[in-house]
């Protein structure tokens, strides 16, 4: 079937639109492996923390019984991993922050939308300033890691500090998976830039 002149210059401006969408979002890839690595920690965690609340259930006071079931009611819920830009945080606010909604929990990658401006022309849509676009991909692996590596601690927390409160140890590991993922994707686009036969699948 031929699609009229019409629809199909719609259907063409819809995937400019997505393509121009993702350039906003580095490491996006890398956000949907990180939920699939999650769902096997997520669901120990969870295991875990049931375990947990229902010990504290038999000696809890009517009132705490009802935060112990809210808190329950919770863990049954998918989570999702977003990126999202902010106005209102420095540079080096990046971050991780959990919010629980009705049916789902959201993992947000909260990201300077300084930089974003910096690194995407809102005009052209396209590519303006490399460094800033290193510090986008920087950021984001950053908090990947923090995701991946202290998924416990991110969803025991609450408020909009999130991973802002990770130090010591734990924040060093999260600089390390975000300078080791960045090198391997590097790596991987000079293997694909150097097989004549994966150029065009690219």
């Amino acid at each position: 079937m031929i699609l009229q002149p019409e629809k199909t210059k719609f259907v063409k401006n819809k995937a400019k639109e997505v393509n121009d969408i993702s350039l906003q979002y580095q490491l996006a890839h890398a956000a949907f492996a990180c939920n699939r690595l999650l769902e096997h920690d997520f669901n120990e965690y969870c295991k875990k923390r049931r375990s947990e609340l229902k010990e504290e259930a038999k000696t809890a006071s009517k009132e705490s019984l009802q935060t112990i079931n809210e808190k329950l009611d919770e863990l049954q819920k998918p989570y999702q991993i977003y990126i999202d830009y902010l106005n209102d945080i420095p540079e080096d606010g990046a971050r991780v922050v959990r919010i629980p909604l009705s049916n789902r929990t959201q993992l947000v990658i909260n990201l300077p939308k300084r930089i974003l401006n910096e690194a995407v022309d809102p005009v052209t849509k396209w590519y303006k300033n490399p460094e800033a676009i290193k510090s986008l991909r920087k950021k984001t692996a950053h908090e990947l890691g923090h995701i991946v590596l202290n998924t416990e601690e991110i969803f025991k927390s609450y408020g909009t500090q999130g991973t802002k409160d990770i130090i010591g140890e734990d924040e060093e590991a999260a600089k390390i998976f975000a300078k080791t993922l960045l090198d391997l994707r590097k790596e991987r686009n000079e293997k694909i830039r150097e097989d004549p036969n994966l150029i065009d699948a690219f």
